[in-house]
């Protein structure tokens, strides 16, 4: 769906998560889900896509794996621009992070 999006020159944050997941709802409650980003996602138009994986979807996991990821949460930047690579980003993530990326910032996932 992500490259999809790409396609239409549409950006999106995929958000690969699961009930079960702990650190998964820490970083809904304080990032995900707070003023700042969810305002960013409406001005930059970047669409959210939720990959549920508390039932362990195989089609979910083949992408974790396509990542190197074992598990959730997990979390990729897909840019509006279809020269651009996707972007992961770490387990723990926080506001400024998301807000570097979604305004088009470089992040380097190695400095984590």
């Amino acid at each position: 769906l992500a490259e999809e999006l790409q396609q239409k020159g549409t950006p999106s944050l995929s958000v690969f998560t699961a009930d079960w997941c702990i650190t998964c709802k820490v970083n809904e409650a304080l990032v995900l889900n707070t003023e700042p980003v969810q305002k960013a996602l409406k001005e930059t138009g970047t669409k959210v896509i939720i990959a549920d994986w508390t039932n362990k979807n195989p089609e979910i996991t083949k992408i974790l794996q396509k990542y190197g990821r074992a598990g959730v949460p997990f979390y990729v930047y897909t840019p509006a621009q279809k020269a651009k690579k996707a972007t992961p980003l770490p387990e723990v993530i926080t506001t400024d992070m998301l807000l570097q990326v979604l305004n088009g910032e470089a992040y380097d996932n190695r400095t984590q």
